[in-house]
């Protein structure tokens, strides 16, 4: 699957779904899928899962994935295990600085972090705009849970018109967060 297809979209938006749901057992099965189709993926969920459970060794081999995924030393995964289980998200924003300054980390990755961080709107679509520029962006950062504030925002309402998205989902149905969020423009 491509990154961006509507399928790999699909898949993403199930396990947002379960993510949301809090259904441990079912994102799980979603990781042995996704591993099973050879998908890179958002793992801190399933980090939190493993942590819950008490399979230390495994959340902390996730955590490796997932810095080494974000363009984050691996050695840096004991930190990001404790700061997901401990809900500190502005390591995530500083690491993600660090990675970005010192051309370790692509500019879609960087989106995808400092959504996942709560990073400041302003920063965010400064680096969407750089990415849209440069042909690198990866726009499902947006459109997961925690990015429900980012679209709040009347530049993602910008940004969806510039990609065509808000004709697309006119046309075929309405992406899921319309369900519980009021997006002027989209979801009313």
């Amino acid at each position: 699957m491509k990154p961006g297809s509507i399928a790999l979209s699909r898949l993403a938006e199930s396990y947002m779904k379960i993510r949301k749901q809090g259904d441990d057992e079912k994102a799980l099965q979603w990781e042995r899928l996704a591993m099973e189709l050879g998908m890179r993926y958002q793992r801190e969920y399933l980090i939190l899962v493993y942590a819950r459970q008490g399979d230390t060794e495994t959340a902390l081999e996730l955590a490796r994935l997932w810095a080494a995924n974000h363009g984050m030393p691996e050695v840096e995964a004991p930190n990001i295990l404790k700061a997901m289980v401990g809900g500190r998200n502005e390591m995530y924003e500083q690491a993600t600085d660090g990675a970005l300054a010192s051309g370790q980390l692509p500019l879609g990755q960087a989106i995808w972090n400092y959504v996942a961080s709560g990073a400041e709107e302003d920063k965010v679509f400064a680096l969407v705009s750089e990415a849209m520029q440069a042909g690198k962006l990866n726009q499902i950062a947006l459109f997961f849970p925690p990015a429900a504030r980012y679209r709040q925002d009347p530049r993602f309402l910008e940004l969806t018109k510039e990609l065509g998205l808000i004709e697309y989902w006119q046309s075929v149905e309405l992406p899921d967060f319309c369900a519980e969020e009021i997006i002027t423009g989209l979801c009313e």
